[in-house]
């Protein structure tokens, strides 16, 4: 599992490739969660194939996947802290957790009322 830190401003769009490697099964869910503190039961912000997470490449061994977050899905969320996050994926009835890390906002300057 890869320990990882995510980082950009509140308010931009932000996109990551993320790529599965040696997993010879086709991946049915990938859930990229994010929570204040790795305890918390509801997340701060979630992206699901389909919504947020789109497939792009793929072969027998690896997959990619681009994870976009919006730029208005950070609009409520804290910057300058660290939310933890993980990237899971189910294939059958496996799980496995491939990436974790933390996930920080920048103090963005431009607002949207000042895009005119």
């Amino acid at each position: 599992m890869n320990n990882v830190k995510f980082q950009f401003f509140r308010g931009d769009t932000y996109e990551r490739l993320i790529t599965i490697t040696n997993w010879d099964k086709n991946i049915d869910s990938i859930y990229f969660t994010v929570k204040h503190k790795d305890t918390d039961k509801e997340p701060v912000l979630q992206k699901t194939l389909g919504k947020g997470i789109t497939k792009v490449d793929g072969n027998e061994l690896t997959s990619t996947f681009l994870l976009t977050i919006d730029a208005t899905d950070t609009d409520d969320m804290k910057t300058d802290y660290d939310y933890s996050f993980d990237v899971e994926i189910i294939s059958s009835n496996i799980k496995k957790t491939i990436i974790k890390g933390t996930l920080t906002l920048t103090t963005d300057i431009t607002k949207t009322i000042n895009e005119v």
